[in-house]
């Protein structure tokens, strides 16, 4: 399961995206998912972040926002 929340300004926090996804090999993992960078750019918000897995990694850029995610641009890194 993958999960990005937002701390609210009253310090609460909110489920912007939740994910779960099942793998169908023996050898079960955990990605690594690190936000890179944390960019502003004409009042909105985007993450370029970096996914690793079992078999590879991808990076995105995502602008993140109260009513969600919305990946812009997802690029696969390579693997094994």
């Amino acid at each position: 399961m993958r999960a990005w929340m937002l701390k609210k300004s009253d310090g609460t926090f909110s489920f912007l995206k939740k994910e779960f996804h099942v793998y169908e090999h023996e050898m079960m993992y955990i990605s690594k998912d690190i936000i890179l960078v944390i960019l502003t750019l004409n009042e909105k918000m985007y993450w370029i972040v970096r996914i690793r897995g079992y078999e590879g990694e991808v990076f995105m850029i995502l602008e993140v926002a109260p009513s969600g995610i919305k990946t812009i641009l997802s690029v696969y890194g390579g693997g094994c």
